[in-house]
């Protein structure tokens, strides 16, 4: 599967070590510096993902999720 991961901290590096040991490809992962204002968030970059994992606080702006990709 490809992974795609939004917050670079401890729960998104936890999720890329365990889906890359589980087979699963990391297509991408955004910090803070590469996501300002959901500006990394693309329809190209989202549709390169079969999944999303979103770790983010209050502050971030991911609302350009709810599109190409399906949420679970």
């Amino acid at each position: 599967m490809r992974v795609g991961i939004v917050g670079s901290g401890k729960m998104g590096g936890e999720i890329a070590s365990l889906a890359t040991v589980r087979g699963h490809y990391v297509v991408w992962a955004l910090g803070s510096a590469e996501n300002r204002a959901g500006s990394g968030l693309t329809p190209d970059r989202l549709q390169a993902a079969d999944v999303v994992f979103e770790f983010t606080g209050s502050e971030e702006h991911t609302s350009e999720l709810q599109s190409p990709c399906n949420l679970v």
